[in-house]
């Protein structure tokens, strides 16, 4: 399986997929890895391109859902209500019930209690949806999360060595024991490290897989923007391709009651202004930070911008 991530959407799902989708497709891609559960359209856009499917959970999990157990009980309506009309389609292939539970907060809950919410979660979707396959989408921090009921073994990678890459993938062939291993998301930031070296290691750790044996490869990320528990994240690069590609000037966002205006200058994005009063309360966030270009957007629901 050679999958790319595409997605979160915290706007809504795209109008059109088939630029997306027929670019993928020559890009030698036969899978597509979604953190949401995806609708007819999608399923169908995707058939038409020879795409197989991976929905995926959006749920709390980054928080305590055990405090919270309204957190847990929206994940299992999530999953129902996302297989409900989806889960006989040809293009859909299984559902990530999951992804990377934070290691000091399942170390919090009791990392077993938490494998076995995860457990339920898989349990729940076989008896949906028996022909599907689940799994959990984890990372090195919390190999214990490994659930004894998922259909293959997932694990989301970021070794840039190759050596260690390799030695990696093969101590997670003895986690997953008799199950398939799928690299369930592994890449590299091009503005950090270039593009020639972007394309170097990914075609180093395309080859490992293969040699090692992966049932799947799963390259991070097709699309510009992604999401961390209740947070969206958006790259300085990102947002200025975005702004470039829907022909926007400035894009303005409310949060409290200040607000910021990222602009493009000199071809690329970053911030040129904040305004210590907003004017525009188009969106409202609990709190903004920005670190080394990538600016991060905390929300209980981020449901619009403004834009110019």
């Amino acid at each position: 399986m050679n999958a790319v991530t595409y997605g979160p959407f915290p706007g809504g799902l795209p109008r059109s997929f088939a630029a997306d989708f027929s670019q993928m497709a020559a890009a030698g891609f036969n899978a597509i890895r979604l953190y949401e559960m995806p609708d007819a359209r999608l399923l169908d856009a995707a058939a038409e391109h020879g795409l197989k499917v991976f929905g995926g959970l959006e749920w709390g999990q980054s928080a305590d859902f055990f405090q919270q157990p309204g957190l847990y009980s929206a994940a299992a309506v999530s999953l129902v209500n996302g297989l409900r009309d989806t889960a006989d389609h040809p293009a859909l292939a299984g559902v990530y019930v999951g992804n990377e539970v934070p290691a000091d907060l399942a170390r919090w809950m009791d990392p077993l209690k938490v494998r076995r919410a995860l457990e339920e979660l898989i349990t729940l979707g076989k008896e949906l949806a028996p022909g599907l396959l689940f799994a959990y989408a984890n990372y090195p921090s919390t190999e214990y999360l490994e659930p004894e009921n998922a259909d293959f073994t997932a694990f989301n990678i970021y070794l840039e060595n190759e050596s260690a890459f390799r030695g990696y993938v093969k101590r997670l062939h003895h986690i997953a024991g008799d199950r398939p291993l799928v690299i369930s998301e592994f890449g590299i930031d091009s503005r950090r490290n270039g593009l020639d070296r972007q394309a170097e290691i990914l075609g180093w750790a395309t080859r490992a897989a293969l040699d090692l044996e992966c049932a799947g490869m799963t390259i991070y990320a097709w699309s510009d923007r992604w999401w961390v528990g209740l947070a969206y994240a958006l790259e300085a690069a990102m947002v200025a391709r975005w702004m470039r590609r829907e022909n926007v000037a400035h894009l303005h966002v409310h949060f409290g009651n200040a607000g910021a205006t990222v602009g493009i200058a000199s071809g690329l994005g970053f911030a040129q202004q904040v305004d210590p009063i907003a004017s525009q309360p188009a969106a409202i966030f609990s709190g903004f930070f920005s670190l080394m270009g990538v600016v991060m957007i905390m929300s209980a629901g981020l449901h619009r911008v403004a834009i110019q």
